[in-house]
């Protein structure tokens, strides 16, 4: 049965000095999907870059969908 969690999106300093949007998992659960970094950034990438400020952080900004031990189904952005 598919699960959720709860993705939070924030924007930073990179190292170089410029600006940084990425997303995490609020939480860290032992049956998430392995790995599934590079997916989330990606979807960060495509639905918030450019949309917030330094400093700033969605932190119900949309969620991960998957299967326990599994696959990602899909991310979503909350309304």
């Amino acid at each position: 049965m598919a699960r959720t969690v709860n993705i939070e999106v924030i924007c930073d300093s990179d190292s170089e000095g410029g600006i940084e949007t990425f997303g995490v998992a609020s939480e860290h659960r032992p049956d998430l999907p392995e790995p599934f970094n590079n997916s989330l950034q990606e979807w960060v990438r495509e639905n918030f870059e450019n949309e917030l400020d330094k400093g700033q952080t969605i932190s119900e900004a949309g969620e991960m969908v998957y299967e326990p031990n599994g696959g990602i189904i899909e991310f979503r952005t909350k309304d």
